[in-house]
């Protein structure tokens, strides 16, 4: 299956790639202004789960994959959670070198541990905060906040007293946004039933699930499909979940006392290709894939919160890919960073996505790694029917953060520096594009909007 932008064909020029982002951010935009019109029932209902979760996942840029809608058959449900591609799922060079370690587990618990390591760990703890802290901290809100305003309208019930005056201001704005709409919703068979759902969430709000979710085809043992961040080695794919989510918890239980019974860190495996599934990292043989002593760490203790199919350990399947990307053939053209991948959608095109990671060395890695990846990919393509398409690498600084704003400013710095990179200019296999977007955010009109800098 061909890949093609909004207008039909993928794009050689600059301005062409532009165009077609434009016409993808409008078309964002238009979705996510019907979205925030049945904002509550999205967040309270629309998800097949018998109770409602909200989710920051972390997830491979890997463009075959897609975004958290890629097994729903509603395209809008993308703006219920949150998405942070990174190839990978490489979240710091520390943890990362972990992986590589001889042991694993005694070097993990050597970091989060020791005294002599504290520096690395307080290094390490604000780039947890960086990359998913104040998301968290938003996704609680929002989902208490969705919870109680789902109860006033179905229930009559008032706020409980001593609630945060910004969750109740969020709840009367999810009222004024989108309550009207409850009642009308046709996607809504059952108004009794609905309230007996309402009635049974607690006050506090529904979980917020950070989810680690690493990729490969079936077989596990097949080292020529994997994660091409890992080499195609699927045992150091989930070997890094492992790592990630028990560093995580750490993070959680010494920042975020508070709010960590409320979050749930889950890891998750995505096989691509032709039995598209996504399934709990400890079913099969994936939890024995990983370091012994690492696998008995982890083990229950990062369990998914609701199953499709719990006999097989199976997540999320069926039907989905409102956007239509290819997911059986690697030929992506665009890697983006990003931290707001959701401003763009592109039909029928997939795009190595990566949110910015704090540290400029791994930043730096990344960038070269995925531009490396699309453009052995078209080179092999390229070769076969004598069409020559170039590569855009593009770079969406978040407009309301001005510290990422400087780090998306070195890592352009970095990778032109890179004789590499100024020789495919040059033969204009490779285009540089600079934009600024704006956040995600149900009651900001200009939510998503995205201005140009070329």
């Amino acid at each position: 299956m061909k890949r093609t932008n909004e207008s039909g064909a993928e794009c050689k020029t600059s301005e062409q790639f532009i165009s077609a982002l434009m016409k993808g951010n409008k078309r964002a935009r238009e979705d996510f202004k019907e979205f925030r019109k049945n904002a509550l029932y999205y967040l309270l209902f629309a998800h097949d789960e018998e109770a409602p979760k909200s989710t920051i996942l972390f997830q491979c840029a890997d463009g075959r994959i897609g975004g958290p809608e890629m097994f729903a058959r509603d395209p809008l449900i993308r703006f219920h959670d949150s998405w942070k591609p990174m190839a990978g799922i490489k979240m710091s060079l520390l943890l990362d070198q972990i992986n590589d370690a001889r042991d694993p587990w005694e070097a993990l618990h050597e970091l989060l541990s020791r005294q002599s390591r504290k520096k690395d760990r307080k290094l390490l703890f604000h780039e947890f905060e960086l990359i998913f802290g104040s998301e968290l901290r938003h996704r609680l809100i929002i989902s208490q906040a969705a919870v109680l305003a789902g109860k006033k309208i179905l229930l009559g019930e008032d706020y409980p007293k001593g609630i945060l005056r910004e969750v109740k201001k969020t709840a009367e704005d999810l009222i004024r946004l989108s309550g009207p709409s409850i009642t009308k919703n046709k996607k809504i068979p059952d108004m009794d039933l609905l309230r007996e759902k309402i009635k049974k969430l607690p006050h506090e709000g529904y979980p917020v699930a950070l989810e680690l979710q690493s990729h490969s085809i079936d077989p596990i043992d097949d080292h020529h499909h994997g994660c091409g961040a890992h080499n195609s080695d699927t045992r150091k794919a989930l070997q890094l979940t492992a790592i990630n989510a028990l560093a995580m918890k750490a993070f959680l239980e010494d920042r975020y006392t508070k709010i960590a019974p409320r979050t749930r860190i889950i890891r998750t495996h995505h096989f691509t290709g032709g039995d598209e599934r996504v399934v709990d990292a400890e079913c099969g043989k994936l939890l024995s894939a990983i370091y012994p002593k690492l696998a008995k760490a982890a083990k229950g203790l990062f369990n998914p919160l609701h199953y499709k199919d719990k006999s097989h350990g199976i997540v999320r399947k069926g039907k989905g890919n409102p956007a239509g990307i290819n997911v059986e053939h690697h030929d992506e053209y665009i890697i983006r960073f990003s931290q707001h991948h959701k401003a763009f959608f592109l039909a029928g095109t997939s795009v190595l996505e990566q949110v910015m990671p704090d540290d400029m060395e791994l930043g730096e890695a990344l960038a070269i790694k995925l531009i490396s990846i699309a453009l052995n990919n078209r080179v092999a393509r390229d070769e076969k029917d004598g069409r020559i398409q170039p590569v855009f690498f593009h770079l969406d600084a978040p407009a309301e953060h001005d510290e990422m704003h400087q780090l998306y400013e070195e890592i352009y710095r970095r990778v032109m520096e890179k004789e590499m990179i100024q020789e495919l200019m040059k033969k204009k296999r490779l285009f540089i594009i600079h934009s600024e977007s704006r956040r995600l955010d149900y009651f900001d009109p200009k939510s998503l909007e995205v201005k140009f800098q070329n």
